[in-house]
């Protein structure tokens, strides 16, 4: 129980939430009796799903929302595109939020009746225990690779911090669902105690697929569950997002949905600067996507390069102030991969372009063609203005991102409509 008097509580979560312009007085008031005027935890009344991992998270983690909306039940989203939750849609400025701002946050879900929160789970969150006191029903595992190793110094003690998701389960009636293609999932496995559900393209798992077709702007496959079969066809391509569908179904089967209540969840997901692909009636496929780590791009462009008929042409570049030994890495598989890339800027922030350059062509072979054009707008038209018939250009980094942070600004520019306005410059 809280040491704070009930009026100093009051008092204090009323500052807080007087800042909220959509809140009002009358709102407070019944959020402080449904949570017991804050001496009693928020989380306790929910039912959370993590999921972790270096890639597809958001992508997972939107595809489970898609499935409660299709059943009917309402859910809370707390993911890198929002928090959002019956009707509120609210900024993300973190991944996974602040202790502080995470429970009040809980303390408005809980206040609008939603039982079930589906959250992304940082690995800079899971280290720096934002997620105290918050125990979990369910834990997805989705893949671990080379990222943010300027925080966690080594892929070691970045796969322990991502353990600790699967520490916070509960211990009675928690569930895992784990990526058994991926090389971490036997130990994850190993420190798991609840019972688990896994999924795979490759390896012997609980939930598969089975004819897989891939078009350049959609993929259609059958997934092979215990309870039943499910033809699913996505309106976004990528054979990657296979795996974010088999974790979200893992997941929607533990909650007992229907398969039809899951199919039309899933069909009906569009997630935003995810392979989304941008159509102005050009004859070539252009394709943004949020890929900003080497395996991320390397699955990217693997999966574009399948449906393209001619040139694969890749717009790529590293953050700035962010992990610095991805950067060769990418820049060796964005080389190796793209018959034309493109190097530019994604969000430089305070480190100078130069450095981030420097450390991106460290990794390219002496020899190999590339073009290096540091104005991120300008890179996005050389790649529209050169592609021809056939072509694919891939636009990577930002995905769905409406600002660029760069010297210690932030400026409007979403990729998307800069892609849209070369685009239709291309038709006048």
């Amino acid at each position: 129980m809280s040491t704070h008097s009930m009026p100093e509580r009051i008092y204090k979560e009323w500052k807080h939430y007087s800042k909220e312009r959509d809140l009002s007085f009358f709102d407070f008031v019944k959020m402080a009796v449904k949570n017991n005027f804050w001496f009693w935890h928020p989380a306790k009344k929910l039912k959370f799903i993590g999921i972790t991992g270096t890639n597809g998270k958001t992508s997972t983690a939107i595809l489970i929302e898609s499935v409660f909306n299709s059943a009917q039940i309402d859910v809370a989203l707390i993911s890198t595109l929002a928090y959002r939750f019956k009707g509120i849609n609210l900024a993300a400025d973190l991944t996974t939020p602040d202790p502080v701002r995470l429970h009040h946050l809980l303390s408005r879900i809980v206040n609008v009746d939603v039982k079930h929160v589906v959250m992304e789970t940082s690995s800079h969150g899971l280290a720096q225990n934002r997620l105290e006191g918050v125990t979990f029903d369910t834990a997805v595992f989705t893949n671990l690779s080379h990222d943010h190793l300027d925080y966690h110094l080594s892929m070691d003690r970045y796969f322990e911090t991502k353990l600790r998701l699967f520490q916070q389960l509960d211990s009675v009636h928690g569930r895992a669902i784990i990526n058994m293609d991926d090389i971490a999932s036997k130990q994850v496995i190993r420190e798991t105690n609840v019972p688990f559900v896994t999924y795979g393209v490759h390896a012997k798992a609980d939930l598969t697929v089975q004819d897989v077709q891939v078009q350049a702007t959609d993929i259609s496959f059958l997934v092979l569950t215990p309870h039943g079969n499910l033809p699913i066809h996505l309106r976004s391509s990528g054979e990657y997002n296979i795996y974010n569908v088999l974790a979200a179904i893992g997941v929607a089967q533990q909650y007992g949905f229907r398969n039809e209540q899951i199919i039309s969840g899933i069909e009906s997901t569009r997630i935003p600067g995810r392979f989304e692909p941008i159509d102005c009636g050009q004859d070539f496929t252009v394709i943004v996507d949020f890929a900003h780590s080497p395996d991320a791009l390397k699955n990217l462009l693997y999966s574009a390069k399948k449906t393209t008929r001619d040139r694969l042409i890749c717009v790529f570049g590293c953050n700035g102030d962010r992990d610095r030994l991805k950067r060769p890495m990418m820049g060796r598989i964005g080389v190796k991969m793209a018959d034309y890339p493109i190097i530019t800027t994604g969000n430089p922030r305070s480190e100078p372009t130069d450095q981030i350059f420097s450390d991106i062509l460290q990794g390219i072979p002496e020899g190999e063609n590339y073009q290096l054009i540091p104005d991120r707008k300008s890179a996005i038209k050389q790649a529209i203005e050169m592609a021809n018939a056939g072509d694919t250009v891939v636009i990577a980094g930002r995905g769905d991102q409406r600002y660029q942070e760069t010297d210690d600004q932030t400026i409007p520019f979403d990729d998307r409509q800069v892609a849209r306005s070369f685009l239709d410059g291309l038709s006048e």
